[in-house]
């Protein structure tokens, strides 16, 4: 999958631990719709895995968010 997703790409890391095991992929908002759909071509649709199932489950698009926050009320 990493090399199948290489090209696209801004920048690309593996993570083993936390997300269970993924890839993240920075790229350019313009190429995000083509770059899932190359995706789900070319690895995802011939993956015994993953085959026939909603591959949207598997690869999505997401955005950079605030992140986590504590909540400290004051009394």
């Amino acid at each position: 999958m990493v090399s199948a997703g290489s090209q696209p790409t801004l920048h690309q890391v593996t993570h083993i631990l936390g997300w269970g095991g993924c890839v993240v992929a920075l790229t350019t908002k313009d190429t995000v719709e083509s770059y899932i759909k190359m995706l789900k071509e070319s690895f995802y649709e011939t993956n015994s895995t993953t085959k026939g199932k909603d591959l949207n489950m598997f690869v999505f698009a997401t955005e950079p968010s605030g992140g986590a926050q504590i909540i400290v009320r004051h009394i």
